[in-house]
């Protein structure tokens, strides 16, 4: 185990993400896991985004996220995401957010149990509980 330490991707000559951690075990050769995760995940369109966890998973080699407690991403260019836990898949840009999930992108804020969309936070499906309200100013945390 590895006390304050910061994990790096890269791959073809561009950095993926950064991500601070404040306890990183190694479980294999793939399998990474962290607490008090804070980072950047690098977008493929050059935006960025911010991301905060208690706890989470990061398979190394498949760019694949999993993380816990109480998550939040922020995106440079506006646009934010609240959840209990956030499975990201960045090789298909596939973001599964669940547990009182918040969404806040432009003047759109969205609420539900389970939100399926992308990194960008445009798109999306709302499962249980959900609700979209446009047309606001709405807070972002």
């Amino acid at each position: 185990m590895v006390q304050n330490t910061v994990l790096n991707r890269e791959a073809g000559g561009k950095k993926l993400w950064t991500l601070k951690a404040g306890e990183v075990a190694q479980v294999d050769d793939n399998l990474v896991t962290a607490k008090n995760l804070d980072g950047v995940v690098y977008l493929r369109d050059g935006d960025e985004m911010y991301v905060r966890a208690e706890a989470g998973q990061v398979w190394t080699k498949s760019n694949r996220f999993e993380l816990s407690g109480d998550v939040t991403a922020r995106l440079k260019n506006g646009g934010f995401l609240r959840a209990k836990k956030v499975e990201w898949d960045q090789n298909k840009d596939i973001l599964i957010a669940t547990g009182a999930v918040k969404v806040v992108k432009d003047d759109m804020l969205a609420q539900a149990e389970k939100a399926v969309t992308s990194s960008k936070l445009k798109h999306f499906k709302l499962n249980e509980k959900a609700h979209v309200e446009r047309g606001g100013h709405y807070e972002e945390k």
